[in-house]
């Protein structure tokens, strides 16, 4: 009777154990879905850039052109691969700085039509940020970069400095 009671007791508490499991998977794939979901209505593009006379600084427009509004727009991530006055290649990460003061680093200008939810990039709207690149762009060549959202929506463009 006791080593009944015992399997019963090591019964319940390892079903429980399994199921509480289950719940945690089930839930894991449903946020991989919400996720996926998001991804697939996040599109953003690249209408221009641009590198200014002295080669320091690449102004960039990016259109949100998707469905799902761009909140932490500082979280994007801005990788750019250029040809340097100094004759060589860079390929670089760059951070966002709010001031955009700071050599190799990216900064939000402005979004252009933000009437609604101001600082957030909605759908529709456009963002003017500026790269700021140490050793600056050499004339000539085609460079480029890569802008991601924080879940992985990508976009690429790229950009030369003319004389």
């Amino acid at each position: 009777m006791i080593v009944g009671a015992i399997l019963l007791t090591a019964m319940a508490v390892i079903g429980r154990g399994s199921l509480q499991t289950y719940d945690q998977v089930g839930m894991s794939f449903r946020a991989m879905e919400a996720r996926l979901a998001e991804k697939s209505t996040t599109d953003l593009s690249v209408t221009s850039a641009a590198v200014d006379i002295t080669g320091q600084f690449v102004n960039v427009t990016l259109l949100n052109d998707g469905s799902t509004r761009i909140g932490t727009i500082e979280d994007l991530d801005v990788i750019v691969s250029y040809f340097t006055f100094l004759g060589g290649r860079s390929n670089i990460w760059l951070p966002f700085e709010a001031s955009g003061l700071t050599a190799n680093t990216w900064s939000l200008v402005t979004i252009q039509n933000d009437d609604h939810e101001p600082g957030i990039l909605n759908p529709g709207e456009s963002a003017e940020i500026v790269l700021n690149l140490s050793p600056g762009v050499a004339v000539g060549p085609s460079n480029a970069l890569v802008i991601s959202t924080e879940i992985g929506a990508i976009t690429a463009a790229s950009f030369s400095r003319a004389i």
